[in-house]
């Protein structure tokens, strides 16, 4: 910043060096028009330069003072630093996209819910019609744990979306354990070998 010696003798435009955010144009010519008009401006989405180069977001106001003539005596120059206000602005973007996420994540999470429920069920029908058929009946056992590894999964978004309550309850670590292996040997590259002790 400028120290009141510093500032001593200065032009105005060389102290408060003001540019347009969009563009970093210059803001010149607003002092003149204020004593031409007589009347007050607001400028938003301005930067101001400071003295070490830095760039602080501002609103600036500038005001004419008249005497009793109505004759201009003196500009009131006014700087707020938005830089607070900025973050904060920022911070709210932020967390109303997260919300729209879950809000997303719930939605579909509630149409696959349902196409899992009618998936299971019928696989249980079919299950229990199958017989003595071993391969389709593990065929249909296959469908059946899938659907409902892909529920569980469900779940998890609906949680993540705050549209379900959270039951916590004791994990049983091996088969969790024994599942996720299962998972990954599909997933990761052959020449990578996974054993379970």
């Amino acid at each position: 910043g400028w120290s009141e010696r510093d500032a001593l003798g200065q032009s105005i435009s060389e102290i408060f060096k003001i540019v347009d955010e969009a563009g970093s144009q210059p803001a010149t010519g607003y002092l003149l028009d204020v004593l031409e008009r007589g009347q007050a401006i607001n400028l938003t989405d301005h930067l101001l330069l400071t003295r070490s180069g830095s760039k602080i977001p501002i609103e600036h106001n500038a005001a004419p003072l008249k005497d009793d003539r109505h004759n201009i005596i003196v500009l009131v120059l006014t700087f707020q630093d938005m830089t607070a206000k900025r973050a904060l602005q920022s911070q709210l973007v932020k967390q109303e996209r997260l919300a729209a996420v879950g809000r997303l994540a719930g939605g579909i999470a509630h149409e696959f819910n349902n196409i899992l429920t009618s998936i299971i069920g019928f696989s249980h029908l079919a299950r229990a019609t199958a017989g003595e058929d071993k391969l389709i009946s593990h065929d249909l056992d296959q469908v059946i744990e899938q659907g409902q590894r892909a529920a569980h999964l469900v779940q998890q978004m609906l949680d993540f979306s705050r549209k379900s309550m959270l039951q916590i309850r004791p994990l049983a670590l091996a088969p969790f354990i024994r599942d996720t292996v299962k998972l990954l040997k599909h997933i990761i590259p052959a020449q990578i070998e996974l054993t379970l002790a």
